[in-house]
This record gives structure tokens, sequence and C-alpha cells, in this order.
């Protein structure tokens, strides 16, 4: 299940009550469900088993064709994080 949030104002979000977080988890774990929020900045703080931020560094061209997309990963957990960069080109 994805939570789309992700065109709503940050100061809105940080609104939400975190038991409203920590529903939304309890409901996907009890039907095996995976749950994927996506807001524009972390909101889900303790909520969630990790956090995965995906910035774009550039587009691809040839041309005048996109080919495509140099990215960059940051997986974060409340420990530590990670971070890969990759392309992904059609």
């Amino acid at each position: 299940m994805v939570f789309d949030v992700g065109d709503t104002s940050d100061s809105i979000l940080r609104r939400m009550p975190m038991a409203s977080w920590y529903r939304l988890r309890l409901g996907a774990e009890k039907t095996g469900t995976a749950l994927i929020a996506l807001t524009p900045a972390p909101q889900t703080r303790s909520c969630s088993a990790a956090c995965v931020e995906l910035n774009r560094s550039k587009s691809i061209w040839r041309g005048r064709l996109l080919r495509g997309i140099a990215s960059t990963l940051e997986a974060r957990k409340h420990n530590g994080a990670k971070r890969a960069s990759f392309e992904s080109v059609l």
C-alpha cells in the first residue's frame, strides 16, 4: 500500500499525530502488507522500519531525448545511513 502525501506541505504533515503513524504501521503489520509513505521530508520517525531518500542528481539526455536519470539513494535507520548513487537509463 502506498500513502502518497508528497504534495502536502511539511508544516501540515508535522501536525499529524504520531499515534496515526503507529496505527498505519499496525494496520500494515496485521494484514502482512508493506506500507510505503511518500512524504516531502521524513515524518514517521520511530514508526518506520527504514527511511529512504531519493534525489535526482541529473537528467541524462541524448540529443533532445531523455535517456535516463542519475540519482542518489540514501537509506537510513535510526542508527545510521548508507548511500548509493545510480543511473536509470531508458
